[in-house]
């Protein structure tokens, strides 16, 4: 039985496989230590985490544990024009700036040479 990599590699030569290709492209990805993906927000001393989702999208993660701390984080990448949405898992609070915003933001260049450095 053929492995995982060999089926995604066959798989990429098929029309319509853009996705494939992709999913090729994130599984080469070296593996690197923690932090090593943050990037600080232009105007702000805030750092965030890229976060490179299941299906290819690119989020910025932040993770607090305290409410208070965490709506002043919300209140400042409000006031420099990024979009940020919460979601709280277990005890602590996780802001994300979403694929689209990220796409659709000046921060998509750093994002970008951070994830190919």
């Amino acid at each position: 039985m053929p492995d995982i990599k060999e089926l995604i590699e066959l798989g990429a030569f098929l029309p319509g496989s853009e996705k494939l290709k992709r999913i090729i492209e994130l599984a080469n990805i070296e593996v690197r230590e923690k932090g090593s993906r943050s990037i600080n927000i232009p105007g702000t001393n805030i750092s965030m985490t890229v976060h490179i989702r299941y299906d290819g999208r690119v989020e910025l993660r932040a993770y607090r544990k305290d409410k208070d701390e965490t709506l002043r984080l919300i209140e400042v990448l409000n006031k420099v024009g990024l979009r940020p949405s919460i979601c709280v898992c277990g005890k602590r609070h996780v802001v994300s700036i979403t694929h689209t915003n990220v796409r659709d933001s000046p921060l998509k260049p750093v994002i970008c040479q951070k994830l190919s450095g």
